[in-house]
């Protein structure tokens, strides 16, 4: 048992090592591709994407903004979006489950007046789920699967960020074998900060989805989720997505 565990080790090992030099190279990214005038020519025009931040606290206000301004500035030179934040409120969570969270986002009183494109919810898990996290693993952030335009942040980062506003973009796609849609991170010691092994640009078939759906209205249900993508989607909201699919 001792030397099949040792070459286990060995295995992930280096898969994380090979992992962390494609992330360094960008390899089969578009990150190659970012000062190609041919390039940049396909990201115009520029999108505004709309954002509420829902925040209980848990993150300080200055670097959930800073974050969010980190990644806008990644999709304006790859996909030709920009984020903007047009509403901050303050709120508390009567649970830390994704799946109570996500139908208080969609019923916050605040933001039912206004116009906007995605919700972020930055927080933090019950001290349990914060333990398991940080020593053996665990869910990081999701996208609601029904709307894609509600984003839990357990864990907030630049790189978590995007991967999640990329979601509500892409449908056809749900992870990549490189690139910022790589599902795993990683982290050398417990309660340090993670780092990605995958990359942290497009892929050219993910870029191109993304491209297609750029401008999509997101007061409108998204067609053509598989169902293999949908494990996010509260109880409360089954019934109606039911209902939708057998309306296609």
């Amino acid at each position: 048992m001792i030397p099949e565990r040792r070459r286990m080790r060995k295995i992930i090992l280096s898969i994380m090592i090979l992992g962390l030099l494609a992330s360094g190279c960008g390899i089969g990214t578009v990150a190659w591709s970012l000062k190609d005038p041919k390039f940049q020519e396909e990201n115009q025009p520029i999108r505004t994407v709309r954002l509420v931040v829902l925040s209980d606290g848990s993150n300080d206000k200055t670097g959930v903004e800073r974050i969010i301004e980190i990644v806008s500035d990644d999709l304006i030179r790859e996909v030709g979006i920009k984020l903007e934040v047009i509403k901050w409120v303050e709120t508390r969570w009567e649970s830390k489950s994704r799946f109570k969270i996500l139908p208080e986002m969609k019923e916050n009183q605040e933001i039912k007046s206004i116009d906007w494109d995605i919700a972020i919810a930055p927080t933090r898990g019950n001290p349990l789920s914060v333990i398991t996290s940080q020593t053996i693993g665990g869910i990081l952030a999701v996208v609601d699967d029904f709307y894609r335009r509600y984003i839990i942040s357990y864990e907030l980062s630049p790189h978590i960020l995007k991967h999640e506003i990329i979601h509500c973009f892409v449908f056809k796609e749900g992870h990549a074998l490189s690139g910022i849609e790589f599902p795993v991170m990683i982290r050398l010691l417990p309660f340090t900060p993670t780092i990605a092994i995958g990359g942290s640009s497009l892929t050219p078939g993910m870029r191109k989805e993304l491209l297609a759906n750029k401008w999509r209205n997101f007061e409108e249900l998204p067609t053509g989720i598989p169902k293999k993508n949908q494990k996010d989607i509260p109880k409360e909201w089954k019934e109606v997505e039911s209902k939708r699919r057998g309306n296609e």
